[in-house]
């Protein structure tokens, strides 16, 4: 990511509004590479839900958050 500050304030305002889901589509969009994604999960900052759907920060105890990810 070429300004991973902006970036990452894209994602969060992306995933805010899909109860903290991203794709693996939005993020390579967003222009995080595959590895960047790998490295965002090994750091805890990126959590997998389902195969190429993850939740950006913290899981949420609503069962909305896993709707979501179901849905993507």
């Amino acid at each position: 990511m070429a300004n991973e500050t902006h970036a990452i304030r894209a994602l969060r305002s992306v995933a805010s509004r899909q109860w903290g889901c991203l794709t693996t589509a939005q993020l390579l969009a967003a222009g995080v590479s595959r590895g960047q994604i790998e490295r965002m999960v090994e750091r805890g900052l990126l959590i997998r839900m389902h195969r190429g759907v993850y939740v950006l920060g913290a899981l949420s105890p609503a069962p909305e958050q896993r709707w979501a990810a179901a849905g993507r």
